[in-house]
């Protein structure tokens, strides 16, 4: 028995430090997406190469993890931060505002920086909040390990009658009680939110957009009562992801060159 348990440990340690690789490999591979480009677009530049590369300075964003390249979000949930694809924490953007680049360079960075209208929709959190008035009274805080205690989610202050909209694109994977409590899924991709306490009228597989409403924050639970509703998002993998951190923008903010 203690060999067996000794191997479970050694076990479980090893996924923890494959799966921190794998998510360090993430967020590398998301920053040289950003930065490829706008290198190779530096350059590129027929004149001025050495201002262009001294505009170059490195945004500081206003949350721990990206979504966005460059320009910010607008959506209410952005004062919680987020993520859409891991990304590092500085990210290189190239100023809009350098007279050597030709018309059309200089209109593809304004749209980059989110200076036209055209850029809003695509520099968006990966979730929107569930709530039209989003508040957290309890945030997430996982166990160490599987087994122990810790909150897999979040609790949002709430009514019973308040409507839930999806946070994302989806299908509805569950609807029922789930010992003794009132419970709805949706599955997103390689991710599942989970909302306690709600009830839907919609059937299994039934097709979700971002922001359509699917429940109502009602029946029974004792995890929040009558005065929250919890929100989780699990990975298809088991693990459990922070619902609060996927409504996040990141705001970057470009400077003129000197």
């Amino acid at each position: 028995m203690a060999g067996s348990a000794r191997r479970r440990r050694w076990w479980l340690l090893l996924e923890r430090h494959r799966r921190r690789l794998r998510e360090v490999g993430v967020r590398v591979f998301g920053a040289a997406m950003v930065v490829g480009p706008m290198f190779l677009m530096a350059m590129a530049a027929p004149s001025g190469g050495s201002a262009l590369a001294r505009s170059v300075e490195y945004a500081l964003s206003s949350a721990p993890s990206s979504g966005c390249a460059v320009g910010a979000g607008n959506d209410p949930g952005a004062r919680y931060g987020g993520v859409r694809i891991p990304a590092a924490d500085r990210v290189p953007v190239v100023s809009a505002d350098h007279p050597s680049l030709t018309a059309a360079r200089h209109r593809a960075l304004r749209v980059a920086a989110g200076r036209d209208g055209a850029s809003s929709a695509s520099c968006s959190a990966r979730f929107v909040w569930p709530l039209a008035d989003p508040r957290v009274i309890s945030g997430f805080d996982p166990p160490e390990r599987p087994w122990l205690v810790g909150h897999r989610g979040v609790d949002l202050a709430a009514e019973s009658g308040d409507e839930l909209v999806a946070p994302a694109d989806g299908v509805v994977s569950f609807t029922g009680k789930v010992g003794g409590k009132d419970v709805v899924s949706i599955r997103h991709g390689f991710l599942t939110s989970t909302f306690e306490p709600a009830v839907s009228g919609l059937d299994h597989g039934a097709v979700l957009r971002q922001g359509e409403r699917f429940a109502l924050v009602d029946g029974v639970s004792d995890h929040c009562g009558e005065t929250c509703v919890h929100w989780g998002v699990k990975r298809a993998d088991g693990g459990y992801v922070d619902p609060a951190a996927q409504t996040r923008h990141r705001r970057l903010f470009l400077k003129r060159a000197p």
